[in-house]
């Protein structure tokens, strides 16, 4: 991209990589969950609960509930959606 002999854009390069970094910001910034001071089992029950990545901070986890249903799958009374 550089070189004259080629395309030739010279300084128009950071463009190119401003616009590729730009998209990918906006990609972390939407799609990347915050899993900061949360355990691995607080993590897993945020995605089985099909919590929006945007919410994984405020949400409340309490993952050592009891399960109410027989078959052992994790129930909403785990999550507690604050917002």
């Amino acid at each position: 991209m550089v070189y004259e002999n080629e395309w030739g854009w010279g300084a128009k390069t950071g463009l190119f990589y401003a616009g590729t970094n730009l998209a990918c910001f906006i990609w972390c910034w939407f799609r990347l969950p915050e899993t900061k001071d949360r355990a691995f089992g607080e993590i897993d029950l945020l995605f089985e609960n099909r919590i929006p990545a945007r919410k994984f901070r405020t949400a409340r986890v309490n993952q050592f509930a009891h399960q109410s249903d027989v078959t052992g799958k994790a129930g909403n009374e785990h999550v507690e959606n604050v917002a």
